[in-house]
Parts: structure tokens; sequence; C-alpha cells
């Protein structure tokens, strides 16, 4: 058994982390990298962790981004299996099921072993703090969720080639009804790591900004911080955009109206910042300043709308694009030092809105000579 395992390793284990390898050195970074002594850093982690034992909203948190990094796993393993090149992995059916889930286990143990560490790390904290029930149901949490991905696994397995027929149905004629729902599902499958690592760093640091103490809150850094924030989704909105032209390049030829594919893109951006909004929520039961999470909530879905708009106006590449975003980070920088915090919102909404129904059908690629 120990050939199954090795070939398990060496085909899926080995591939997981390769292929990830960018997403964990840049979580390694933002984690372990940027605190300046070892002593910060240990204290980091150390709060961080007391946290979660402490409180069951950092517990919520916590146990969330736990099950999306299981659910990556989950998905990359049903990837593997719609390609025809992993039909070896059916093989396992014809060995005993006990055996079988044991396998699968130790290559889902190795798969897991970030969330397996980390747990452990916490689960000593709560046993030198002798706290039993958060200590339980972290070790609970953790093997809740290892449990269901083997048993995903397995699941998935158990399909056979039925995986590979399992093709997502987008005909012609869903298209306009399914413009939304395939751009969520490109941006939560295919941006997984790069969504993740973007929201756990803006929630982070928008959270704890939101609940300082309000005699020493500033709102023009809030505001820099939630425009910083804003900037940051530029990297997604590229790769839908690449996305919708590239592969729903027929999409712009098909009969369907510019303000349904406005709304769907302003649809989708307004969800992609709903954890930001909650994050943001201090700024109502802390600072007391509703008006100004207000402005915050109109803002932040206007400019990532600005932001696609303008894409269609030239063929950038990253390179152009990247310096797009500084300019954007910089006019809107400007406009948040003005007391009028209508201009932001109203700024991304009219030239989105303008920018977008004139350059839609304009728009051409660049061919290379």
């Amino acid at each position: 058994m120990k050939a199954i395992s090795t070939i398990l390793n060496r085909s899926v284990t080995e591939q997981f982390y390769k292929q990830h390898a960018g997403a964990f050195l840049f979580t390694f970074f933002i984690l372990f990298g940027i605190q300046p002594s070892a002593a910060d850093l240990l204290q980091f982690h150390y709060s961080v962790i007391e946290s979660i034992l402490q409180s069951a909203t950092f517990f919520g948190i916590a146990a969330l981004v736990w099950s999306l990094y299981t659910l990556k796993v989950v998905l990359f393993i049903r990837g593997c299996l719609r390609k025809e090149s992993y039909d070896f992995i059916y093989l396992l059916l014809g060995i005993k099921q006990k055996t079988c889930l044991l396998q699968l286990s130790r290559m889902l143990a190795v798969m897991l072993a970030p969330l397996f560490v980390y747990g452990a790390v916490i689960m000593i904290v709560a046993v030198r703090h002798q706290l039993w029930l958060s200590g339980a149901g972290v070790l609970a949490a953790i093997v809740l969720l290892f449990t269901a991905s083997v048993a995903a696994t397995w699941r998935l397995i158990q399909n056979g080639k039925n995986n590979q027929l399992a093709r997502r149905k987008v005909g012609l004629p869903g298209v306009r009804a399914g413009l939304f729902s395939i751009l969520m599902q490109f941006v939560f499958r295919k941006q997984f790591i790069t969504l993740l690592i973007l929201k756990t760093v803006s929630f982070t640091a928008l959270y704890f900004f939101a609940k300082t103490d309000s005699q020493v809150f500033e709102g023009r850094m809030l505001w820099l911080l939630f425009i910083t924030v804003l900037i940051g989704h530029g990297v997604i909105i590229f790769r839908n955009f690449q996305f919708m032209e590239n592969d729903l390049y027929f999409y712009r030829n098909m009969p369907v109206s510019k303000w349904y594919t406005l709304s769907s893109l302003l649809a989708l951006y307004s969800i992609l910042l709903i954890p930001e909004f909650w994050a943001l929520k201090g700024i109502i039961f802390i600072q007391h300043n509703l008006s100004e999470y207000c402005w915050l909530l109109l803002t932040g879905p206007s400019v990532l709308l600005l932001i696609h708009s303008l894409l269609y106006s030239e063929d950038n590449k990253m390179e152009e694009f990247l310096a797009l975003l500084f300019g954007i980070w910089v006019v809107f920088i400007f406009f948040s030092l003005s007391d009028n915090r209508w201009l932001m919102p109203a700024v991304g909404c009219v030239f989105g809105l303008v920018i977008f129904m004139v350059s839609y059908y304009r728009y051409e690629k660049k061919v290379d000579p």
C-alpha cells in the first residue's frame, strides 16, 4: 500500500502545492514576514490565537477560513478527477473500502497540513490557559472538516467517469440569464486563493481600524485604507475582464442589453464587498457615524465598476493596468480629503456608467505585429 500512497502524493498532493506555491508564499509573508521582530511576530499570533479561543466572532471567522481552504482542496481533487490523465485513481475502487479511505485520509492529511499545524498551536495555547471548551470546539471543527473532505473525495471517486461528463452547461439561450452566475463561479473557483488572501487582509485591516477608540479615530485614514482595499480588487477585476473577453468573447455580439451587463457587474462587485461592509460595522456601533458608513457602502461598488469600465476604453496590458489603478487611487484619495463624501460614489457611478456605455462595443484588442 506504500506504492498507492506514493502515487497519490506525487500526482495530487505535490501538484496542489506546486500550483499554489505563490499563494502559500504570499500568505506566509503576510502572516510571518511583516512584523519588525520575532517578539512582535510571536505576540501577534498569540493575540490572534487568544482571540479565536475567547471570541465567538473570531472563532467563526477562523472556521470560515478553514472551511474555504478545505473546500479549495476538494475542488482541486475534483478538477484532477475530471482529467483523463487521472483515470488511474479510479482503480482505488478495486481495493477494500477501508484501505481506500485510509489512503485518501493520508493524502488529505498532507494537503490539509497548514490547517493541522495551526490548529495544533491553538490547542497548545488552549491547554495552557485551560480553555477546555474553546479548545474542544477548535478540535471538533478541524476533525469535522477533515472527515467531510475525506467523505467528499470518496464520493467523487465513486462517481467514476461521471466526473468528466459533468460539464457546466452554458448554452447560448441561458447566457443572458446566467452572466452573473458565470462570473460568480469564475471568481470563486478560478480565483479562490487570490480572493481568500485579499479578503483576509482587507477584512482584518478594516475590522480593527473601525474598532479604534473614537477619541483617536481619524476618518481620512479610514478612507485611505478603504480606497487602497478597493484598488487591491483590481487583480480580480482584470481577470474577470480577461475571462469575459477570451472565454465569453461571443457575449458582446449577442442581443443582450448593455444595462443588463452593467447591472450584472455591479451586483457581482457589490456581493464581493460584503466582507468589507461587515468589517466596517464598527463605524456605526463604535464611531456612531451612520452617514459615513452609507457613503462607504455606495463608494465601494461604484469604484470597482469604474475600474472594470475603464478596461473597455483601451486594451491595457498588466503594466498599463497597474498604472491606471495608481491613477484612480490618487484621484479618489484627493476626493477623500473633501468633506463632501458624496463626490466619490457620484464620480464612480457617473464616469463608470458613461465610459461603459460609450466604450463597450468600441473595445478592440490590440493585434501584435
